[in-house]
């Protein structure tokens, strides 16, 4: 089980070195990594982007300073390409879900205290499926190591911050929930153009795909087995404008085709 550990800033290394200490503690099977501890004299670009594929979880850890940094978002891009949105975990020192930015904020933030903390255990223990403690003896486990790592973070809370602290004003959030609304209607119309066009292909029979049903058309389209023509688009954008699809329920033969006339 291969853990990427995600830092910038030395608050968030303090975090982070103290995740990487902590965990194998309390889970054997877990192996943390950190970019700072690739060895020396290996190809630092192509030894980091062959641990982030090879992790199977992924820690950001998060704090007021480094909210904005590049490095860090590059990292939690690249894990969010690799694994799933469960599997990439925010860990964030004094700060509240709604002062984590886009496109951070798509990942559930787990806050550097216990409880939090305990159930980002059960995620990863989820993760190693038949090698999973048990849950007493992670609970057991968890319980005996958990005052060390809270020593961490309160040290690290205390640390000095060495660069000024990002303050997201009111404005930069309203802006970016703006943006974020828009990209989703922009993705929702874009389906809905699909679903029109399968929905027309599928009403008139396109018969030159060798389809008998709208599943079968909707695959043949799709696949790219039978791209439609140009010419269909032009027809479609004419016709839509003056016939709307009606529905059209799966399995029911196009007509025309074989399968109606049996």
């Amino acid at each position: 089980m291969k853990v990427f550990i995600c830092w910038s800033g030395e608050r968030s290394r303090l975090l982070a070195e103290a995740m990487r200490q902590w965990l194998p503690s309390v889970i054997q099977a877990v192996e943390p990594f950190m970019s700072e501890f690739i060895e020396k004299g290996k190809s630092w670009p192509n030894d980091l982007d062959a641990k982030l594929h090879e992790a199977n979880v992924g820690l950001i850890c998060l704090t007021r300073e480094n909210l904005e940094e590049p490095w860090l978002q590059f990292e939690a891009g690249a894990l969010y390409m690799h694994l799933s949105q469960e599997h990439v975990c925010p860990y964030v020192l004094d700060l509240s879900p709604s002062e984590i930015p886009w496109p951070l904020a798509r990942f559930q933030a787990t806050k550097a205290v216990k409880e939090d903390t305990k159930k980002f255990l059960d995620t990863i223990n989820k993760t190693l499926g038949e090698s999973a403690l048990d849950t007493l003896r992670l609970t057991q486990a968890f319980e005996m190591w958990w005052p060390k790592l809270e020593e961490k973070i309160s040290a690290a809370q205390k640390s000095p911050i060495l660069s000024a602290p990002v303050k997201r004003e009111p404005g930069d959030i309203l802006e970016e929930l703006v943006s974020l609304v828009r990209s989703q209607s922009r993705q929702i119309e874009s389906l809905e153009d699909v679903v029109r066009k399968l929905a027309v292909a599928t009403q008139y029979g396109i018969q030159t795909l060798g389809a008998t049903t709208p599943a079968d058309i909707e695959h043949r389209v799709l696949t790219g087995k039978n791209p439609l023509p140009a010419a269909f688009f032009r027809f479609f954008d004419e016709w839509s404008r003056r016939n709307p699809p009606t529905d059209v329920t799966p399995g029911t033969p196009i007509p025309g085709t074989r399968s109606e006339s049996t």
